[in-house]
């Protein structure tokens, strides 16, 4: 014979049971909400739109560019990186770079071509970038400017 506490404790799960299911049931059944809990899935995003190529020990990110000493192949420094020029397909196409003067004083910028520049390191593992120019030949380039400098003269 059952007893009336066995009697109670089956009744009590058939209860608990019986209400889990309505409660999802209902759940399934009203459809979208306005609760921000909710997630809503998004369409599906093309793979190109992300990176996801290997991490490379020499690749470089373009803030690491900025301000690097710049040296020719007879291991001259002939200046630093100012900017880098980005075509309108998202290419890195020259590095701007701040040479002659002292302290500051005469400086003027030339864009080379950032085909004729090749990645480095120096001896402590600071990025340097190398260019197969003379100082001569510097000081005969033509001065970069930019289009809202050239604006304003």
């Amino acid at each position: 014979m059952v007893s009336i506490r066995t009697a109670f404790r089956v009744a009590a799960l058939a209860t608990t049971f019986s209400t889990a299911l309505i409660v999802s049931a209902l759940a399934q059944a009203s459809g979208p909400t306005n609760n921000p809990a909710v997630q809503v899935p998004s369409p599906p995003v093309p793979v190109e739109t992300f990176y996801n190529g290997p991490l490379q020990s020499t690749g470089w990110r373009a803030t690491e560019a900025m301000d690097v000493a710049v040296h020719n192949v007879q291991k001259d420094r002939i200046g630093e990186v100012k900017d880098l020029l980005i075509d309108g397909d998202g290419r890195v196409v020259a590095a701007i770079i701040g040479v002659g003067g002292f302290l500051g004083m005469g400086e003027r910028d030339v864009a080379v071509s950032y085909r004729a520049i090749k990645l480095s390191r120096d001896d402590k593992g600071k990025p340097l970038f190398v260019v197969d120019v003379t100082k001569d030949m510097l000081k005969t380039a033509p001065v970069y400017k930019s289009m809202r400098s050239a604006k304003r003269e």
